[in-house]
């Protein structure tokens, strides 16, 4: 089964793969993935969900679009015990969240840092969140607004008079 492998939605939605369980999770734009519980249990709203015995049907991730829960899922896999040789082949495959250098990037991390967020997945919310800060260091309140397309709530007249009034928060 491939990473985040699609399958037909099951009445069940666990099902067992020799002696592994499988989870069946489904994204809020309808894609289904069947996933090891081992694998997806590094959410800890998922484990609780399977420690209450709530998981056993597929399990709505709602706020995940399915692009991103493949990701997810993706992240999940490397960071499975023994799934990667070594920690420096681990951070080697983590480096391609440290850099954020377009709209795709910042949107992809934006994605994956709410995905993390909603899932309560504490090693991806830790590498998302230092992407960011990573990305803004260092940027003016201009750069940040720009970098985050975040619009102004004031009128250029009402922005130079804030700009003013308060003139020590935007020097360089």
């Amino acid at each position: 089964m491939s990473t985040a492998a699609t399958a037909d939605a099951s009445s069940s939605g666990d099902t067992t793969e020799g002696s592994v369980r499988l989870l069946t999770l489904q994204s809020e734009d309808g894609e289904v993935f069947e996933v090891k519980e081992t694998i997806a249990t590094q959410s800890v709203t998922i484990k609780g969900m399977v420690d209450d015995d709530c998981a056993t049907s597929t399990i709505p991730v709602c706020n995940v679009t399915g692009r991103t829960l493949a990701m997810v899922i993706e992240w999940w896999n490397k960071h499975e015990i023994g799934a990667v040789s070594n920690e420096k082949e681990l951070k080697e495959w983590e480096s391609q969240f440290d850099t954020i250098d377009d709209k795709s990037d910042r949107d992809d991390v934006y994605d994956l840092l709410m995905a993390a967020n909603y899932l309560n997945i504490p090693t991806l919310l830790d590498c998302c969140t230092s992407a960011v800060a990573e990305a803004i260091k260092g940027k003016s309140t201009d750069e940040m607004r720009e970098f985050f397309d975040i619009k102004s709530d004031f009128d250029e007249k009402e922005e130079d008079a804030l700009r003013k009034e308060n003139q020590w928060a935007f020097e360089n």
